[in-house]
């Protein structure tokens, strides 16, 4: 179990409530990130993690199942690749 700081942890939960009711309201995930860098001067990255309402331990998780699942697909299938076009799969890393 990872244990965020007291402020870091603060302002997650703050990203998350208003996360939260922009996408209620329709936002996306790019406009949510850009009304969150207008109180929180962190990286792009951090941003768009505060605007899923993710911890870096969720994103960890998320990616290494993902890296797991293309490794396997490669393994069997050769060299992997994301389909594109309309049929295209997207992964989800966390709550939409």
């Amino acid at each position: 179990m990872i244990l965020l700081s007291g402020k870091g942890y603060q302002a997650l939960l703050d990203c998350r409530r208003r996360g939260r009711h922009l996408r209620q309201h329709g936002f996306t995930v790019d406009q949510i990130a850009v009304v969150l860098s207008l109180d929180h001067a962190v990286t792009p990255l951090r941003l768009y993690r505060y605007a899923a309402g993710l911890t870096a331990a969720e994103v960890v998780a998320a990616f290494t199942r993902h890296e797991t699942a293309a490794h396997f697909l490669e393994k069997a299938d050769g060299p992997w690749r994301p389909r594109q076009g309309p049929m295209a799969r997207t992964v989800s890393f966390g709550p939409t």
